[in-house]
């Protein structure tokens, strides 16, 4: 896992966790897709959620959704916005053509790092 430095003084500098729970890999979708998961980052919290369509920014996911199944995996978390760290997104893929497309999501912590996460494909069924 994670370790410091022998003699590092300050807080530790975990990297952004996630988890999208819709849609699974694979999935078929519509062109109005819906994305949720969780998303966290201990010590400094979350700042924003992102979801990439063929690594171009697809919607800005709603975050802060009361996710307690996150606080009951990881209960020595110190994400400051613990239990409310889920999201949930809708993408309008209308302008993409039918077929595979690539998913992922970006989490922006509050200290300004982000991190690509929860890279699947996706089929969506109708489009242009």
């Amino acid at each position: 896992f994670y370790t410091r430095e022998p003699g590092a003084t300050g807080p530790c500098d975990y990297p952004a966790l996630a988890f999208v729970r819709t849609p699974a890999p694979g999935d078929k979708v519509s062109d109005r897709l819906e994305v949720a998961g969780w998303a966290t980052q201990d010590g400094v919290g979350v700042a924003k959620v992102e979801v990439l369509l063929d690594g171009h920014v697809a919607a800005i996911a709603r975050y802060g959704i009361e996710d307690v199944e996150v606080r009951s995996q990881w209960p020595g978390s110190d994400d400051p916005g613990q239990p409310y760290v889920g999201f949930e997104a809708r993408v309008d893929a209308t302008s993409y053509a039918r077929g595979s497309h690539g998913l992922a999501i970006r989490v922006t912590g509050r200290d300004g790092r982000s991190r690509e996460l929860e890279k699947r494909s996706v089929w969506l069924e109708t489009g242009r």
